[in-house]
């Protein structure tokens, strides 16, 4: 689960938007799963957790910043 985690971690960091999401929810649930059981390669297991995070929270950041932008714009042409 530990190596799943981190492929998926690296898939979510390193590819975008490729599979809506899928990618980091799975990453964080496997590594998740492989430290509860104390599994092999556990710091691949951090490691998946860590990129997965860093992906949610960067498409969180884009999607907070464009709807931003998208309500600054219409605020802009209200007037």
């Amino acid at each position: 689960m530990n190596i799943a985690s981190f492929v998926l971690g690296l898939v979510s960091f390193l590819g975008g938007s490729l599979l809506c999401g899928v990618p980091p929810i799975l990453g964080i649930i496997f590594g998740a799963i492989g430290l509860s059981r104390k599994e092999d390669n556990r710091n691949l297991g951090i490691a998946g957790i860590i990129l997965s995070a860093l992906s949610v929270i960067g498409w969180v950041l884009i999607y907070f910043f464009f709807i931003a932008a998208m309500v600054a714009a219409g605020a802009a042409n209200s007037h």
